[in-house]
């Protein structure tokens, strides 16, 4: 019917022990309709940057850059998955472009505390 679908993306940065170089984009994502149906997914992006990279660099691309590369690929996979329930279900879910600003929170393995970047 003509309900309103909520959508709620959160990604957030891993940072690994081992690598500066490294690091995942953990991205949630929660698409529901009140009464109706709630989709819940959870999307790993592994990355790397080059060690010679600025710190100005490092952090554009982990909160802005790496979460806009992703993006698409949990949109087409929740496209492809509703599409695939039949339109009595739910009809097939296009998600919007979203922008990614602003700093993401980051998981450290080294402590329990997740922290802004």
């Amino acid at each position: 019917d003509n309900e309103e679908i909520v959508l709620d993306v959160t990604p957030s940065i891993f940072l690994h022990k081992e690598s500066k170089d490294s690091f995942e984009i953990i991205m949630s994502v929660n698409v529901s309709a009140e009464g109706s149906f709630v989709i819940e997914t959870n999307a790993v992006g592994a990355f790397t940057i080059g060690e010679d990279a600025s710190e100005e660099y490092r952090k554009i691309f982990m909160n802005v850059n790496s979460p806009a590369i992703m993006f698409p690929y949990v949109r087409a996979f929740l496209s492809t998955i509703t599409a695939s329930f039949g339109t009595n279900a739910t009809g097939t879910i296009t998600i919007p472009a979203l922008t990614f600003t602003g700093e993401l929170d980051i998981i450290n393995p080294d402590s329990d505390v997740v922290t802004s970047s």
